[in-house]
């Protein structure tokens, strides 16, 4: 059933209701007060600039949280940003790491503060570009573990004398990050620091090349807010999904009955999203999320809060790693299950043979049998002995990551059989189990046939042709 969600994985190179009148939980918060600069200093990166109209935001995790909303860059300030003389402070000395550019564009990083505007709105006040490094991670980060990675730049020797800075889990957003990956960063602080102190903020994954297209990008849960089921409904409970980024797709598990592709394009169209497909099975229902490319998809495992403006509000949607979030469906399936595998007898009797259709970013498979037609337990074969595992609870060894058949011995010969195939990925998920093969009999050379279920459902789709 969820097929329409696996094919773009496997052709892909790799509660209640709120009582009226009670706040949501979409992290709405109320417009301040018009006041002076605030001294706190925040760093953040450039959503959006219309060059033509002077005006953006900035997407800072900080002031999303604190503020409810994005900061909006004014014309007055961009301004000042590529003419400092404008400023009364063109005279205060640049930090190290920062820089001066002719105008404001898309992804630029910035320093700034922030004051209310007469609306009582963020606004960025003293933005300062800062300096975009890229460099190569050399030890990945372990956020659960509390581990630290680290990453080396030779651009970095001749702003702060070192080549090597830390790189933080809590500044890589969601994402995995492997060794080897390319990343750009830029270095948080002001003045002089000790070289032991120079640490990697705003850390992006650069797209990876082609070979290591199937690796988990992000592996995460997702609190998306509803909207009201109807005009003057009440709000509904957050989304809580998990969520796995890919090359150029990301891919959510554990959706409600009543969520479908328009409502989750109404937050992910605003970061990129070109197409959502949702698919339901028996062990809950799947979305893939498509965008045009794999920047996008980085862009926004990088940050672990998003606002999107919903109904004349803003609200905010936050991502959460796997190893620190309370998942709800702990111990389901967080993948869409593949096709239906292909099963046939072999060249002797008590053989069967089984194929099923690879994924690139599975690390491993898992083939189950059980006996047709009796609602039977399955049981898992071994893949180093090709045989059914003989007692319950026993580990069996699983299938490698490039294999996509099996052939299964030792099997009574007399006994219809029907097998099922799941997939485990590198972040430690699985998928839903796959739907259940055509029957057959473990006999020489014999030919699958379909399940009266199968049959009835080939019925209905030909009367429906």
């Amino acid at each position: 059933l969820a097929q329409a969600v696996t094919a773009q994985i496997s052709n892909h190179p790799l509660a209640p209701l709120r009582p009226a009148g009670e706040p949501s939980d979409a992290m709405s918060v109320a417009p301040q007060q018009p006041s002076a600069a605030t001294s706190e200093d925040f760093l953040g990166m450039v959503k959006s600039y219309n060059a033509r109209r002077g005006f953006g935001f900035i997407a800072c995790e900080q002031t999303a949280v604190k503020f409810g909303r994005d900061v909006y860059i004014s014309k007055a300030e961009a301004q000042i940003v590529s003419n400092p003389e404008l400023s009364a402070a063109a005279t205060a000395p640049r930090v190290p790491g920062e820089k001066q550019v002719p105008t404001l564009a898309e992804e630029d990083l910035v320093r700034f503060v922030v004051k209310f505007s007469a609306e009582g709105y963020p606004q960025a006040e003293s933005i300062r570009c800062v300096r975009k490094f890229l460099g190569t991670v050399i030890e990945a980060p372990a956020g659960e573990q509390g581990v630290r990675g680290r990453l080396t730049c030779e651009e970095l020797a001749a702003v702060f004398g070192v080549r090597e800075a830390l790189l933080p889990a809590a500044n890589c957003g969601v994402a995995r990050l492997l060794v080897g990956d390319q990343v750009t960063f830029c270095v948080q602080g002001a003045g002089a620091m000790e070289a032991s102190a120079v640490e990697a903020s705003l850390v992006m994954l650069v797209p990876r090349s082609q070979n290591n297209f199937g690796c988990i990008l992000g592996c995460c849960s997702l609190s998306l807010p509803r909207a009201p089921a109807a005009g003057g409904w009440v709000m509904r409970p957050n989304l809580q999904l998990d969520c796995h980024a890919l090359g150029d797709r990301i891919i959510l598990s554990g959706l409600p009955q009543d969520a479908d592709h328009t409502e989750l394009m109404r937050f992910f169209s605003k970061h990129g999203a070109t197409h959502a497909g949702v698919a339901h099975s028996t062990a809950g229902s799947f979305a893939s999320v498509a965008f045009s490319g794999a920047s996008e998809v980085a862009r926004f495992v990088a940050r672990s809060v998003h606002t999107f403006a919903d109904d004349k509000e803003t609200r905010l949607a936050t991502l959460m790693p796997r190893a620190g979030a309370c998942y709800p469906h702990e111990g389901c399936a967080r993948l869409p299950g593949l096709p239906a595998p292909r099963i046939a007898g072999g060249s002797e009797n008590g053989v069967l043979l089984i194929n099923w259709s690879p994924v690139v970013l599975a690390t491993g498979y898992l083939v189950e049998l059980r006996f047709a037609g009796v609602q039977a337990q399955w049981s898992a074969v071994d893949a180093a002995a090709g045989t059914l595992v003989g007692h319950a609870g026993e580990e069996p060894q699983r299938f490698g990551r490039d294999c996509s058949s099996c052939k299964i011995s030792g099997l009574p010969s007399n006994v219809v059989f029907e097998a099922r195939v799941m997939y485990f990925t590198d972040c430690g998920c699985r998928s839903d189990n796959s739907d259940a093969s055509e029957w057959c009999l473990a006999y020489a050379n014999a030919a699958p046939q379909p399940s009266p279920q199968q049959q009835l459902q080939q019925q209905q789709q030909q009367q429906q042709q």
